[in-house]
């Protein structure tokens, strides 16, 4: 599709080409012109005027003839041709070198902004990562020192218990010899309360036989006396 079209534009392109040379074949280009002395075959006429008035012109008939009549026109526009299209692509590339120049100073100017702030950046991340570990050391001083008076309260307290713990077993202990001791003392209270009501009983004993004696003897005596 793409080459039907192409062939197309070159077919206008041409008969295009033909139906200008055709027509400047036809065409006549008057160079310059002066009033006729005498009589010619063509002419032109002024009719600005009462009176017209004949003029004698001098003409180029035919594309080469008018091209080369031309002249001055195409050397014109081939000078121009050649001198603008390298002035501008000077100028242009002037402009491109200005503009690269300047973009490349805005570039420098940029990296060295950036330079300068990563600088700052990373000035600040020092800081702040000296102002972190600052704070978690003394953090952990703190927490360290904390730890160490809580151990040392454990200890203490551990001690303390410890201590409490072995004078409660002492405690026991003396409790326990003392317990034992009271059940040995009242084994021999036991013992000595039974040996007395014994010895008691035995002299309540002797006595209430020595009574008994006493009072038949008594009776003996009386009974004695009234015989």
């Amino acid at each position: 599709m793409r080459w039907i079209f192409l062939l197309a534009v070159i077919c206008g392109i041409l008969s295009a080409g033909f139906w200008i040379v055709h027509q400047m074949d036809q065409t006549i280009l008057i160079t310059d012109y002066w009033k006729s002395t005498g009589k010619s075959e063509w002419g032109l006429v002024d009719f600005r005027g009462k009176d017209p008035e004949l003029y004698t012109f001098e003409s180029y008939s035919g594309l080469w003839p008018i091209f080369k009549g031309l002249w001055p026109v195409w050397t014109l526009f081939f000078l121009l041709f050649l001198v603008l299209i390298p002035l501008s692509f000077l100028i242009y590339n002037g402009l491109n070198n200005m503009q690269i120049a300047s973009a490349k100073n805005d570039v420098a100017l940029i990296e060295i902004e950036m330079e300068e702030a990563e600088k700052r950046a990373n000035k600040r991340i020092m800081e702040a990562e000296k102002k972190v570990n600052s704070a978690y050391e003394e953090q952990r001083k703190r927490a360290h020192a904390e730890l160490e008076s809580e151990t040392q309260n454990l200890h203490h307290l551990k001690n303390e218990l410890l201590q409490r713990e072995t004078a409660i077993k002492k405690r026991e202990i003396a409790a326990q010899k003392a317990q034992e001791r009271a059940a040995q003392d009242v084994s021999e209270v036991q013992r000595l309360y039974a040996d007395e009501l014994q010895r008691f009983e035995t002299e309540i004993t002797g006595m209430a036989r020595a009574r008994d004696n006493a009072q038949a003897g008594y009776q003996r005596l009386k009974n004695k006396k009234k015989c």
